[in-house]
């Protein structure tokens, strides 16, 4: 999902109200409904629609903590064998559990 920088949606918004002021009352209204049209064909998604309900907050933890290790960014990542690779994604996966597990015991 690609969210959308509501002040620099405004300042454009605003920028091309004042081009208008400046060109006959055709362009002007050709331009609000560009606007407009624009406007209406982006997608408005709930964040509360993707939450991902699970069993335990163990188990959402460790769902966490697999997702994470699969997205973290490495330069080293790539040097590393196979089994390195896999290695290294276990120990990030259980340094993500223990934090999680420490948060929640707090």
């Amino acid at each position: 999902m690609k969210l959308i920088d509501k002040d620099a949606l405004v300042a454009e918004i605003k920028r091309r109200k004042e081009i208008n002021k400046y060109r006959d009352t055709n362009d002007s209204l050709f331009e609000d409904e560009a606007i407009l049209s624009f406007l209406n064909s982006l997608e408005v998604k709930d964040p509360y629609k993707q939450i991902v309900q699970y069993d335990s907050i163990k188990a959402g933890i460790q769902a966490h903590a697999e997702i994470y290790s699969f997205n973290i960014e490495s330069k080293l990542f790539n040097q590393l064998t196979e089994e390195q690779q896999k290695l290294w994604r276990k120990e990030i996966e259980q340094a993500c559990i223990s934090g999680g597990d420490a948060g929640v015991e707090t």
